[in-house]
């Protein structure tokens, strides 16, 4: 066996457990999202978003899908369907800062006071350690978006 086959098995033997698990019984949300995510990671965009769409349907209050139904979307190229995901995610969980981050810089050629809005409320809001880098790069953002406009 290869490194490259040591580093790949766990993670094959992982992804299968979550697509069982997803299959038996097939209302188990939590494994719905998790292989989401997993097929998002992977660039399985269609994967992806089929998984948060059956998310959605057993728990249409889920904000952690919503969100990544909007990556899943905007890698498809479908930004208006991502865009209304990530508005879904944000109104169900006002801490959903991926989907705040992601729809503050979705409507940044769009809506840029609306953009604006929502990397303001970003700054303020989301956990400096977690997001410092994201924190940092929205602050030069807005400063840079100032600049240009000092109406906003």
């Amino acid at each position: 066996m290869t490194k490259a086959d040591e580093l790949v098995q766990p993670r094959l033997g992982r992804f299968a457990l979550l697509e069982g698990l997803a299959s038996d019984p097939p209302d188990f949300a939590e494994a719905h999202n998790s292989l989401g995510v997993a097929y998002a990671r992977m660039g399985r965009a269609e994967d992806a978003e089929r998984e948060f769409a059956r998310v959605l349907e057993l728990d249409p209050d889920s904000a952690s899908a919503s969100n990544g139904l909007g990556v899943a979307r905007a890698r498809d190229g479908d930004l208006d369907g991502a865009i209304a995901a990530w508005r879904r995610a944000v109104e169900l969980s006002p801490t959903q800062f991926d989907a705040m981050l992601n729809l503050a810089r979705a409507l940044s050629d769009r809506s840029r006071p609306e953009a604006i809005s929502y990397l303001e409320r970003f700054v303020r809001e989301a956990p400096e350690g977690r997001y410092r880098e994201d924190l940092q790069k929205a602050r030069g953002l807005l400063r840079e978006w100032r600049a240009t406009d000092p109406t906003n």
